[in-house]
């Protein structure tokens, strides 16, 4: 079924939008394809704002490498940003990369997305210096990308 509504995606059908929709599975799909990749920037925002809002100030919720107290960063680390300009310079990547996995690889974007978020904070804590866990998480999610590649 999923290959014959994207075999008929991108047909000509001159009486409707091309992103009409003609059953549920289609709209599943499509919901897939834009609602869920550019939820988590939206999420990213929301926090942002929300800890700005209330003067929440997240940072020891960060990575700690190799240091067991860290360990709580795995999980919300990629979640808390230093200002705006850092929140936006990583907007655009995550929705285009997300769109692009989520459009061309359906079945193993959520595969991927929790391998990316889970193994570059288990990377930071694991392998990285204490005075250069920014770059290093950075350099770390960079490996994680070419061998998803």
């Amino acid at each position: 079924m999923v290959e014959e509504i994207c075999k008929n995606y991108y047909r000509k059908d001159y009486s409707g939008l091309i992103f009409s929709i003609h059953s549920f599975e289609e709209l599943i799909i499509k919901i897939n394809f834009v609602l869920v990749p550019l939820s988590f920037p939206l999420l990213l925002w929301i926090l942002h704002f929300t800890f700005n809002l209330l003067n929440i100030y997240p940072y020891k919720l960060g990575v700690y490498p190799r240091h067991l107290s860290g360990i709580i960063g795995v999980l919300t680390s990629p979640l808390i940003h230093s200002n705006y300009s850092h929140l936006i310079s990583n907007t655009v990547p995550l929705a285009v990369m997300g769109l692009g996995i989520f459009y061309f690889y359906p079945k193993a974007a959520y595969k991927v997305f929790a391998f990316v978020y889970f193994c570059t904070g288990i990377f930071s804590l694991a392998f990285c210096k204490r005075s250069l866990s920014y770059w290093s998480k950075w350099n770390c999610l960079c490996i994680c990308l070419l061998f998803i590649l």
